[in-house]
C-alpha cells in the first residue's frame, strides 16, 4: 500500500497528529465514527485510489493524474471491464462550485445498462474522485429480439388509457415548440436495453440478474404515463415506471401569498396567462375539469388587473411556478427544471383519472417535459386548489429530478424522488414566505399532509425501517411514506434536534440552518445521485456533498452525518463506533475511520493480531493508541491522518521512523490529554481576541503559533517563557476574517493543537 507505513513490532503507546494540518481533511467518507470491512478490490483499482474510498465511492490519489476523459479507457483494466463494456461519455457539467462531473453511462455489447451509471468528478482537468454503479464479470448472451413494432403493440397494453399523446394535435404542437423541432412526437421510440429481471429478489442491478429489454416511454393525456421494459426475447413484462410523478394529495386550498407582479401577453384584444417576455416562458392554460388536455382554453381578462375572486387560482399558479423557478435560479445558479431554461406549461382545474376509472380533483402533479397539472379540489372555491407555494414547489422539483439524478419511481428511491420534493417544496416557500414551517400543504383548508419535523404523527417514519416504514407495492412501494426518512434528516441537518430513534439510537444534531442544509442536498442530488439510489447512497452523496461545499473538518459536514445517524442510515459496516476496543485486525483489510479523534485502548484492551491482513485507523485530526493498545509483532497496521488540503499519510509515530517497543513504552508513560487538559483555548467561538491557557513548568518556552485552514500561517509567532502553573497568552484577531484556524501550542515536552472558529 503505497505511502503507509506499516509496523511490525509490538507496541503499546498513542499516536498524536502534529502540526496544523491536523484540521485539513479532504474525503471523510462517513461523519461518525465507523469501521468497515474493505471492498475486495483488484490491486490494479487499489493502486490509483486511496484507502477512504468505499464500494461505489472512490477517491483518487493525488499523484495518479488521471484524466477524466480517458479514465475508463486508459484505465479500464483497473475497473475490471472486459472486452464487451464501454463507458461511454453521457453528459459533462459544470456545477456552481467549479468542479466539472462527467456522467458515464455502461454498456455491454452496444446495449444501455439500465442503473449502470458512474460519475466522475475533476477539477483543473484531473480526476478527484468517483462515485456510481458499475457490473463487472458480464457473461449474458445476446439472442434475436422480438420486432420494435410487436414489443410496442404489446407494451400499449400495459398502459390505462388509449388517449395517447402523439393521437393529440396540441401535445404535438407544444412539444415542438418546446423542443424547437418540428420533428419531435411523443410517438414511443424503442430502445434495447439491459435491465434488472422483475422476480430477481436483489435490490440492486448484477451481472446475474440482467436481461435484455424493450424499453418504451407511453405518454398519455389521462390516467397514468408509463415507461414499459419488455422482455425482448419472451415479451413478457419485465418492469414498469410512472412518468407522471405526482403529490397524490386528497385535499388542499389555495395558498394567498398577497399581491405580487406578473407577466402576461395580449390576444385579439385581451390578455392571457402567458409569460413570454424571457426564457423560459410561463403559460397557465384552463383543463375544464377535464383529464386531458383536449378542451383546454386560456384564462383572459380585459383589463390585465386580476384581482377577481375568480382568477386567484390561475395567480396562485403562475406566481408559485415562477417562483419556484426563480428560487432555483438565485440559490443554485439553474435556468428552469432541465438547468437548460425549459419552458413551463400549467392547466389549472384539471382532473385525474384512478386506476378503477373514477375521476377525482384533488392532485397536482408534474408530468415531464415542463407540464404541470393542478387540480380544482372538491368545491367550487379557489381556495379548495392544489397550487399552494410548497406544493408547486414540490411538483417543480420532480422536473429537476428528472433532468438530474432521474431517481426510479418506486421502491426507496422513488421515496427519495418524492423526499427531495418535499425539502426544495418547503424552501421555495421560505423563499416566499420568509421561514420554513416544515409542513407540506399547511395553507389548505384541510391541514398539511406531511410533518417534516414529526412525519411520525403523520403516519411516515422517522426512522429507516422503523414504525410506519411501507413495505409491499402499494403507492409504487410506498413512496410517499417512506419520504418521511430523508425529510427527517433534512429537517434536523437544518433547525437540529435530539433523541432516540426507533432503533435506540441515541442522536444529536446541531442545526446548521436551512440555507445550507438545502445547498447540501441539491448538490447530492444533482451531482452524485443516480437513478436507482437507495437511501444507503443518499446518505452518502449528502456527506460527501457536504465535505465539498464546507470542508471535512467542518461543522456542516459532522452535523450532516449525525443527521443521518439521527434517522438510522448508518455506514456499510457492521460496526458504529467512536473508539476500537477488542480483538481487531481479525477480517480482511478492516478499516477504522473517525471525523476528529479515533481512540484505541483507552481503558480497554485493544489487540491487532500478527495476521497476512491489513488493519488501518484514519481520521482527519489525531488518531490516539491509549494504554492498552497493541499490535503484535508482524502486525499489519497502519495509522494515517486525511487532512483537508491534501491526504498526507502519516507514520505511526513522528519522524518518520518505527520507535522500539522501549521508546514506545517510555511515551506512554505521561501521556499528553487530547481534550482540555494542558491546552485551552478562550473563547471559542471568538470575535476579536482569544485567550491560550497552558499548564507548564517554570522555564519552559512556549511558541504559539495561528494556522488558516490551508495551512498557512495567520500572524505572528509568539514566544514566552512559562511560568509554573496555567500560563496566559493573549492573542489579539482583529485582522482575521471569520473563519475555521488552528492554534498550535508547542514546547520540548509537549505539542498541542485546536481548533477554533472566528464568529462574524
Amino acid at each position: 500500500m503505497k505511502n503507509i507505513n506499516e509496523t511490525n513490532q509490538e507496541m503499546n503507546g498513542w499516536l498524536y497528529a502534529p502540526t496544523f494540518f491536523l484540521a485539513m481533511l479532504l474525503a471523510l467518507i462517513n461523519i461518525q465514527s465507523y469501521a468497515q470491512q474493505r471492498p475486495m478490490w483488484n490491486k490494479d483499482l487499489q493502486a490509483i485510489i486511496k484507502p477512504s474510498s468505499e464500494e461505489g465511492w472512490l477517491n483518487f490519489k493525488e499523484e495518479t493524474n488521471i484524466n477524466p476523459e480517458n479514465i475508463f479507457t486508459e484505465y479500464k483494466s483497473n475497473f475490471s471491464l472486459g472486452a464487451d463494456d464501454e463507458m461511454r461519455l453521457a453528459k459533462t457539467f459544470t456545477d456552481n462550485t467549479g468542479m466539472v462531473n462527467y456522467r458515464y453511462q455502461q454498456y455491454y455489447k452496444g446495449f444501455k445498462i439500465k442503473c449502470a451509471e458512474y460519475i466522475v468528478h475533476a477539477r483543473e482537468g484531473k480526476a478527484v474522485s468517483a462515485n456510481g454503479k458499475m457490473i463487472q464479470g458480464i457473461s449474458q448472451t445476446l439472442v434475436a429480439p422480438i420486432t420494435e413494432k410487436e414489443a410496442l403493440n404489446t407494451s400499449l397494453g400495459f398502459v390505462n388509457s388509449k388517449k395517447y399523446a402523439w393521437l393529440n394535435s396540441t401535445m404535438e404542437s407544444q412539444l415542438r415548440k418546446r423542443k424547437n423541432d418540428e420533428q419531435a412526437t411523443n410517438f414511443p421510440k424503442g430502445e434495447l436495453i439491459w435491465v434488472k429481471q422483475k422476480q430477481s429478489d436483489e435490490k440492486s442491478v448484477s451481472r446475474e440478474n440482467l436481461v435484455l429489454c424493450w424499453k418504451f416511454d407511453i405518454n398519455v393525456e389521462d390516467g397514468q404515463s408509463q415507461r414499459i421494459f419488455l422482455d425482448a426475447k419472451t415479451g413478457a413484462l419485465v418492469n414498469s415506471i410512472p412518468l407522471d410523478i405526482t403529490c397524490n394529495q386528497t385535499t388542499g386550498t389555495t395558498t394567498y401569498n398577497g399581491n405580487h407582479t406578473i407577466w402576461t401577453s395580449t390576444d385579439n384584444g385581451h390578455y392571457i396567462m402567458y409569460e413570454d417576455c424571457g426564457s423560459p416562458e410561463f403559460h397557465t392554460y384552463n383543463a375544464n375539469n377535464m383529464t386531458d388536455n383536449s378542451n383546454v382554453t386560456e384564462f383572459i381578462d380585459y383589463d390585465n388587473i386580476w384581482n377577481a375572486t375568480s382568477q386567484k387560482s390561475v395567480m396562485q399558479t403562475q406566481f408559485a411556478l415562477r417562483q419556484s423557478y426563480w428560487y432555483y435560479k438565485n440559490t443554485f445558479n439553474r435556468d428552469s427544471y432541465d438547468d437548460a431554461n425549459g419552458d413551463i406549461d400549467a392547466y389549472n382545474n384539471s382532473y385525474f383519472l384512478k386506476d378503477n376509472g373514477t375521476t377525482y380533483p384533488n392532485n397536482a402533479s408534474w408530468i415531464g417535459s415542463g407540464n404541470f397539472r393542478i387540480g380544482p379540489g372538491y368545491s367550487s372555491s379557489p381556495n379548495d386548489d392544489l397550487n399552494a407555494d410548497d406544493v408547486l414547489g414540490h411538483e417543480f422539483t420532480h422536473g429537476v429530478t428528472q433532468y438530474s439524478a432521474d431517481l426510479d419511481y418506486q421502491d426507496e428511491s422513488g421515496a427519495l424522488n418524492e423526499s427531495f420534493s418535499d425539502i426544495f417544496g418547503e424552501m421555495v416557500e421560505k423563499s416566499i414566505e420568509g421561514s420554513n414551517d416544515w409542513l407540506m400543504g399547511a395553507d389548505m383548508s384541510t391541514g398539511a399532509l406531511r410533518c417534516m419535523f414529526k412525519p411520525d404523527s403523520m403516519g411516515q417514519p422517522d426512522t429507516y425501517q422503523g414504525t410506519n416504514w411501507a413495505i409491499g407495492t402499494a403507492d409504487h412501494g410506498g413512496v410517499h411514506t417512506n419520504s418521511g426518512v430523508q425529510n427527517f434528516a433534512f429537517y434536523l441537518l437544518s433547525a437540529g434536534g435530539s433523541g432516540v430513534n426507533d432503533l435506540g439510537k441515541s442522536y444529536s444534531v446541531s442545526g446548521i440552518g436551512s440555507p445550507a442544509a438545502a445547498s447540501i442536498a441539491y448538490r447530492a442530488l444533482t451531482v452524485y445521485m443516480t437513478s436507482s439510489d437507495t437511501y444507503l447512497d443518499a446518505r452518502r452523496a449528502w456527506i460527501q456533498a457536504a465535505v465539498y461545499l464546507y470542508g471535512g473538518c467542518s461543522n456542516e459536514a459532522i452535523q450532516t452525518g449525525n443527521a443521518w445517524h439521527a434517522v438510522g442510515v448508518e455506514s456499510q459496516s457492521a460496526q458504529y463506533v467512536n473508539s476500537v476496543c477488542g480483538y481487531v485486525g481479525i477480517l480482511n483489510n478492516q478499516y477504522f475511520q473517525a471525523i476528529n479523534t479515533l481512540d484505541g485502548g483507552n481503558g480497554c484492551s485493544n489487540v491487532v493480531p500478527s495476521s497476512i491482513f491489513s488493519t488501518i485507523y484514519s481520521s482527519d485530526m489525531q488518531v490516539i493508541l491509549h494504554p492498552g493498545f497493541t499490535a503484535q509483532s508482524g502486525s499489519h497496521f497502519t495509522a494515517y491522518i486525511e487532512p483537508c488540503a491534501a491526504t498526507m499519510y502519516l507514520p505511526v509515530f513522528p519522524g518518520g521512523n518505527n520507535l522500539p517497543v522501549e521508546n514506545a513504552q517510555q511515551k506512554i508513560s505521561s501521556p499528553v490529554e487530547d481534550k482540555g487538559g494542558v491546552l485551552a483555548v478562550t473563547p471559542n467561538p471568538f470575535k476579536d481576541n482569544l485567550k491560550v491557557l497552558v499548564t507548564l513548568n517554570e522555564g519552559e518556552v512556549i511558541t504559539v503559533t495561528l494556522y488558516d485552514v490551508i495551512g498557512k500561517q495567520a500572524g505572528e509567532t509568539i514566544q514566552k517563557t512559562a511560568t509554573s502553573g496555567k500560563n496566559e497568552i493573549s492573542i489579539n484577531t482583529e485582522k482575521l476574517n471569520p473563519g475555521v484556524y488552528f492554534i498550535q501550542v508547542q514546547t520540548d515536552n509537549m505539542k498541542e493543537t485546536k481548533k477554533i472558529v472566528k464568529a462574524q
